[in-house]
């Protein structure tokens, strides 16, 4: 994948990019958005977190203006990009969404169809999970990055 194209993928995860949309101010967004099912799946998988996944949040419109792309990461499933300002400091956009795919599957089990019941999955993780984790990092004494 080319480095243009995962610049978009990792902004376009984790920012809403508005017509009038200005750094400083706030946009409305859901992290997910795509985990709306049947009651019949809903029945077998449950509800988990898809009110969560689903529900638009006030996040802060970020400027990437300035950062120069450094190294592209990420597992199997997410993605995520570093970019380094002019003075040195570097950031990492990280997106919240998984992107599960039949290749990302193990062996026997890389089908579409497969891939789609563990993407399903995902609704079970709690999007905003890693907000609350300086909080108890900090109560418990952990070094741990900040995140915004």
């Amino acid at each position: 994948m080319r480095l243009q194209q995962l610049i978009a993928i990792a902004f376009l995860s984790t920012t809403t990019i508005c017509a009038d949309a200005q750094p400083g101010k706030d946009s409305a967004t859901a992290a997910g958005g795509k985990f709306t099912t049947n009651r019949a799946r809903m029945k077998w998988m449950g509800a988990n977190y898809r009110t969560e996944w689903n529900t638009p949040v006030k996040v802060p419109v970020q400027s990437l203006a300035g950062l120069t792309p450094v190294k592209r990461g990420g597992g199997k499933q997410t993605k995520s990009l570093r970019m380094q300002a002019a003075d040195g400091k570097q950031y990492t956009i990280r997106s919240i969404q998984k992107f599960i795919t039949s290749k990302t599957l193990p062996g026997g089990l890389n089908s579409e169809a497969a891939a789609d019941l563990v993407a399903d999955g995902v609704s079970a993780s709690y999007p905003y999970a890693s907000l609350s984790m300086q909080s108890l990092a900090d109560a418990v004494g952990v070094p741990y990055g900040k995140v915004r």
